[in-house]
C-alpha cells in the first residue's frame, strides 16, 4: 500500500493490520499504527474510515490506560455514528459507550447502553450482538455482586463446543457467587492455560481465571497465571476495547497475595492504583484498594493494619456510592 502511493489503500491496510496483530504483546506496535491511521484519516474525506480509525485508537487507548486518547476516540465515534446512517456503526458506538460507563463507574448507564446495543445489533442482523450483550451485562452484574444471577447462562455458554476460555472463567466466577465452589474448582483445575488461544480474548480469560484461582486459593494454578500475566503489568485487560475488566496489575497483586508474596503484591497494587486513578476508573480503584488492604491484613504487621483501614474506607465509600455491592 505504501509503494502504491494510495492513501486510501494504506488507511485500509493499517486498519486491518491493527486488527490482525491484536494480541497483548503488540500494544506499542498497534499504538504506532493507530496514530498513523488517525492522522491519515484526517486527510481523507471518508467518514467510515474516520470512524474505524477512531475506534482503533479508542481501543488501543483503553488497553494502554490513556484516558485522553479514549475520550478523543469516543468523541469522533459519537459524531460519525450520529451523521452516517449505518447500523453497525451505531451498534458499535453503543457497545463502546456501555464499556466506558463501567470504567467510569456508572453501572446503570452501562446496562442501558448494553440493552440499546443489543436492540440495534439484533435489528441489523449483527451475529455477535447476543454474545456482546452477555459480556457487557456480566461486567455490570459482577460489580453489583449479582453474577450468580447469570450462572445458568454462563455455564451453558461455557459448555458449548466452540466456547472461548473467557466464558469458562466467567462461569467459574458465577458458580463461586452462587455458593457452588466445588464446581468452580473443577473448572479451574480442568482449564489448560497454556492452550488458551493467543488472540484478542486471551487477556479476558487470564484476568477472570486469576480472580477465580485467587478466590478459591488454587495455589499452583495461581502461580502459573502470575507468570503468564507478569509481562503485561502496565496494561488493562480488555477485548476490542469493549469488554474492559481492569488493570493487569490488580490481577497480579491478587495472585501474589494468594501466594503470600506480600511485598510483590504491594508493588502491583500500587501500580494498579496509579493506572486506575489516571484513567478515572473509580470502581477498578475501589477494588484495588480492597485487594491491597486484604494483602496488608494478611501480612498482619501493626502498621499494615493502620494502612489498611483508610483503603477499606475509600473502597467502601466509592462502591456504596456507585452501587457496586460486589466490591462492598
Amino acid at each position: 500500500a505504501r509503494a502504491a502511493g494510495d492513501p486510501a489503500a494504506l488507511a485500509q491496510a493499517l486498519a486491518n493490520a491493527i486488527w490482525a496483530i491484536w494480541v497483548p504483546d503488540t500494544l506499542q506496535e498497534r499504538q504506532r499504527l493507530a496514530d498513523e491511521l488517525v492522522e491519515l484519516a484526517q486527510r481523507l474525506d471518508d467518514p467510515r474510515l474516520s470512524f474505524w480509525a477512531a475506534v482503533r485508537s479508542e481501543m488501543v487507548g483503553t488497553e494502554a490506560g490513556d484516558r485522553s486518547q479514549v475520550e478523543s476516540g469516543l468523541a469522533t465515534v459519537r459524531a460519525l455514528a450520529a451523521s452516517v446512517p449505518e447500523p453497525y456503526m451505531a451498534y458499535f458506538r453503543l457497545a463502546l459507550e456501555s464499556s466506558w460507563a463501567v470504567v467510569q463507574g456508572d453501572l446503570q448507564a452501562s446496562e442501558q447502553w448494553a440493552i440499546q446495543a443489543y436492540e440495534v445489533g439484533t435489528a441489523a442482523g449483527e451475529p455477535d450482538a447476543v454474545m456482546m450483550f452477555g459480556a457487557l451485562l456480566f461486567l455490570v452484574r459482577s460489580s453489583q455482586g449479582r453474577s450468580g444471577e447469570l450462572v445458568e447462562q454462563t455455564v451453558q455458554l461455557a459448555g458449548e463446543q466452540d466456547s472461548v476460555a473467557g466464558w469458562r472463567a466467567a462461569a467459574a466466577l458465577a458458580l463461586i457467587e452462587s455458593g457452588r465452589e466445588d464446581e468452580a474448582r473443577e473448572l479451574a483445575l480442568a482449564e489448560d492455560f497454556q492452550s488458551i488461544p493467543w488472540d484478542q480474548t486471551w487477556f479476558i480469560a487470564m484476568f477472570l481465571w486469576a480472580d477465580v484461582c485467587s478466590r478459591l486459593r488454587v495455589l499452583d494454578r495461581a502461580g502459573e497465571l502470575y507468570e503468564l500475566l507478569a509481562p503485561f503489568s502496565g496494561q488493562l485487560a480488555a477485548t476490542n476495547g469493549v469488554v474492559v475488566l481492569g488493570s493487569v496489575a490488580w490481577a497480579l497483586g491478587t495472585l501474589a497475595t494468594t501466594a503470600e508474596r506480600y511485598e510483590e503484591a504491594e508493588g502491583h497494587f500500587a501500580a494498579a492504583a496509579e493506572i486506575e486513578a489516571r484513567l478515572g476508573a473509580p470502581l477498578f480503584l475501589a477494588r484495588t484498594h480492597a485487594g491491597w488492604a486484604r494483602a496488608l491484613i494478611a501480612r498482619g504487621r501493626p502498621e499494615d493494619l493502620e494502612r489498611a483501614q483508610p483503603m477499606l474506607e475509600q473502597a467502601d465509600e466509592a462502591a456504596g456510592r456507585l452501587g457496586a455491592e460486589g466490591i462492598t
